[in-house]
């Protein structure tokens, strides 16, 4: 088909497009209805007719903006049907901001004959032109996103949070000419009376041995203020109490969250409750917190063949354990005997304990064993090496947070050059020591708890292994066995391969000795 014009013989179709991508909605002139009406000034002022009207609130750059794809598909349609058409924007940056998709769908617009108007333009723009403003609009898109991200950088490495939605029991307020002076955004972080006591209250319950989604559901059930309008899942809860901001600190820095520096916005919970419930829920993936509380190595187990966790199941009268694995194609169908297994590791658990507590000179030998696997020179060396990548992850963050300040006026040269040179004097003194740390860290052995400590919790061991509910013998089977994998060697009879935590171990190793 021939290139064809607005003016081709007939009425004419014009379909309007407009766009906005959300934070541009309020912003005069590009609002969608001050679009609307100029594209519609614009096309009565061409006697043609006004046809479909197409919006998008997305970016420019997606092409699966679902309007501009329905204009697309009704240009099609009306070209197929005969009649003449033309597309009407007010700038042709709201077509699209994607030189590609701008290039493929004016290609694809004049091989059937329809025409782009820019109203901003004066009416259609030649292909060496758009194509010019085309990259353009990118080109604005790109710069604008790494001016957003700079901003984002040097606001964040100053103390202060930029948010997307408030987060719950926080509210914004204006800052004030302090903060502001202090490089804080316009708006800043404050505490809202209506809801931050029931976060708190979240923190609290799990802190105290509720479970995650005991606490989620009781903060479904709060009134709406309370929540801050949000519906509350497990997902949504398990974010909330993994946020470092609820201790006031920052989302990013050092891996250990209570190391890093306290940041300008008012923490609603302490540290130690935030620390006992990370504790708690990184306890919950190794092991699962159960309900039922029938299911004795839940968390421990693992599938012989697949590897996979093996969870509880009740088929029938005998409880057994089923693996969660998957094969290629296929649910993996490995079980096991639940009242064999979990008694192979209970006797197995008892024959490590046993000597420990009933014979004093096991007592005496394992004092004296217990020196030698102690760590040497006064520390864990993983800890002297984190403590060492975090001095450089500190130093490295002075220099960028004094290269914008340098940049922003804020500082004079010769204080810039004094921190950089104490940051990299830092730097050079942790990569002086950290490669022979990391050689030897392979052979350390791991810290181990005071003898003391060990001999007195192994009688209160030894007595909720014998005694105690399925829950308690979970806490101390956890402390002493990393994993176990039941092997059956024939029908009902199994054997169980222990591993270990280094405890365990030590334990094991000292009383065989």
């Amino acid at each position: 088909m021939n290139r064809k014009t607005a003016s081709l013989g007939g009425v004419t179709t014009a379909l309007i497009y407009t766009r906005v991508s959300g934070r541009e909605q309020e912003r005069e002139g590009l609002s969608l209805p001050a679009q609307l009406a100029d594209c519609r000034r614009y096309v009565q002022a061409n006697n043609w007719i006004i046809g479909a009207e197409f919006q998008d609130v997305m970016k420019g750059t997606r092409d699966d903006r679902p309007q501009y794809q329905a204009l697309l598909t009704e240009a099609r349609q009306l070209r197929r049907d005969g009649q003449n058409a033309v597309v009407v924007v007010k700038w042709l940056h709201r077509l699209g901001r994607r030189v590609l998709e701008s290039v493929r769908c004016r290609e694809e617009f004049a091989t059937i004959g329809v025409t782009i108007h820019s109203v901003n333009d004066g009416g259609p723009v030649n292909d060496f032109v758009a194509n010019i403003m085309a990259s353009t609009a990118q080109y604005e898109v790109q710069q604008l996103g790494e001016r957003v991200s700079s901003v984002w950088q040097h606001t964040t490495g100053l103390g202060w949070a930029m948010v997307g939605r408030v987060p719950w029991g926080y509210q914004l307020r204006p800052a004030t000419a302090e903060e502001r002076a202090a490089g804080s955004p316009k708006v800043v972080l404050a505490v809202a009376p209506d809801s931050a006591p029931y976060v708190v209250e979240a923190f609290q319950r799990l802190a105290n041995g509720e479970s995650g989604r005991g606490v989620a559901r009781w903060a479904a059930r709060l009134p709406h203020e309370a929540r801050g309008g949000r519906v509350v899942s497990w997902r949504t809860m398990n974010r909330i109490l993994r946020s470092p901001l609820y201790v006031g600190r920052p989302f990013h820095g050092e891996d250990n969250v209570l190391e890093r520096s306290v940041a300008k916005w008012p923490a609603l919970v302490g540290d130690d409750v935030w620390k006992t419930v990370q504790d708690r829920l990184n306890s919950h993936e190794r092991m699962p917190h159960q309900a039922s509380g029938k299911y004795l190595l839940v968390g421990l187990l693992r599938c012989p063949v697949c590897g996979g966790r093996m969870h509880g199941g009740s088929p029938a009268q005998t409880r057994r354990y089923r693996c969660a694995g998957v094969h290629p194609g296929e649910q993996c169908s490995q079980t096991a005997a639940c009242a064999q297994v979990d008694q192979l590791v209970l006797t197995e658990v008892g024959v490590a304990l046993e000597p420990i507590t009933n014979d004093p000179r096991v007592q005496a030998a394992l004092k004296r064993a217990w020196q030698g696997h102690q760590t040497t020179d006064g520390g864990d060396i993983g800890q002297q090496i984190r403590r060492l990548e975090a001095q450089l992850q500190r130093a490295r963050e002075r220099i960028r947070r004094g290269t914008e300040l340098l940049v922003d006026g804020t500082i004079e040269r010769q204080a810039y050059d004094d921190l950089v040179a104490k940051a990299r004097a830092d730097m050079e003194a942790a990569e002086s020591e950290l490669p022979s740390l990391r050689r030897g860290g392979a052979t350390q052995s791991p810290k181990l708890p005071p003898i003391e400590q060990v001999l007195a919790a192994a009688g209160s061991w030894t007595a909720v292994l014998e005694r105690a509910d399925v829950v308690a013998q979970r806490e101390v089977l956890a402390v002493l066995i990393d994993r176990i994998v039941p092997m059956r060697v024939q029908h009902g009879i199994y054997r169980v391969d222990i591993t270990w935590t280094p405890l365990g171990e030590a334990l094991r190793a000292m009383t065989a000795a």
